[in-house]
């Protein structure tokens, strides 16, 4: 049954959503704390013996990071290696995301690789709508900004968005930058934030909105943040300049 619950909810993932969870799980499992207390129990267990992908320790252990991410995109079934199930079938259905399932299973330590690993799954197509998971509690970290950022980033350039833009900038052809103008693209702009705001903890209302960018405001001076900002105005070009300048604390 969790299984069937898995290729459910992949099915009804977007690319912006899967990578997302990804890049999620990448950022925690890339600090140099959980790396380091994962060197340490693979190199004890590799002293007592041979170290196998099911070692409880290293799932204890990961288990403190991930648990959270999982929940939150509807995944809340699974130990040890069984955990990574949903990460196999994201696989199976967007393949041009295998550098970052790779990642995920390097930063891991595991001898197996994605297509190895469940071998007889096959995502199964389903009709019925899921629930959208409730809100979670307010807590952006960098590796949560930067997924939700490419959540956004995807979102903008999906082939209906832009198609979006390009309807808008017909209409407003001689005045793209007038108050009309502006108006209408934040008023789409918003309601495709407010589809996304709930998974990270945030209302879907303009106080969620308001409460998001007061926390991204921490990231200011991120190199990383920035550049994703920079891909998000590129991607809304030129509906959408705001000039930012990337800078750094002296």
């Amino acid at each position: 049954m969790a299984g069937c619950r898995d290729d459910a909810q992949v099915q009804k993932m977007t690319r912006a959503r899967a990578k997302a969870m990804l890049m999620e799980l990448v950022g925690e499992y890339s600090t140099k704390s959980f790396q380091n207390k994962l060197g340490d129990i693979l190199q004890k267990e590799a002293q007592q013996g041979e170290v196998c992908d099911e070692s409880p320790c290293r799932w204890a252990l990961a288990e403190e990071c991930h648990a959270d991410i999982f929940a939150r995109y509807g995944f809340k079934s699974g130990t040890g290696v069984e955990r990574l199930r949903p990460i196999v079938l994201i696989f199976q259905k967007f393949p041009d995301l295998e550098d970052k399932v790779q990642k995920l299973w390097k930063l891991l330590g595991l001898k197996s690789s994605p297509s190895e690993s469940f071998i007889d799954d096959k995502p199964q197509e389903v009709s019925q709508e899921l629930p959208v998971p409730p809100t979670e509690k307010r807590i952006l970290s960098k590796a949560r900004a930067l997924a939700f950022q490419a959540e956004l980033l995807g979102a903008f350039s999906a082939p209906a968005f832009q198609k979006k833009l390009a309807e808008m900038s017909r209409k407003h052809f001689t005045h793209l930058h007038d108050a009309d103008s502006r108006a209408e693209l934040d008023l789409i702009l918003e309601k495709t934030k407010l589809e996304i705001l709930p998974a990270y903890g945030y209302e879907a209302s303009s106080k969620g909105l308001q409460d998001m960018d007061i926390d991204m405001q921490q990231f200011d001076n991120d190199a990383d943040i920035f550049v994703n900002a920079v891909a998000i105005e590129e991607a809304l070009f030129p509906y959408c300049q705001t000039g930012r300048a990337l800078t750094t604390d002296k």
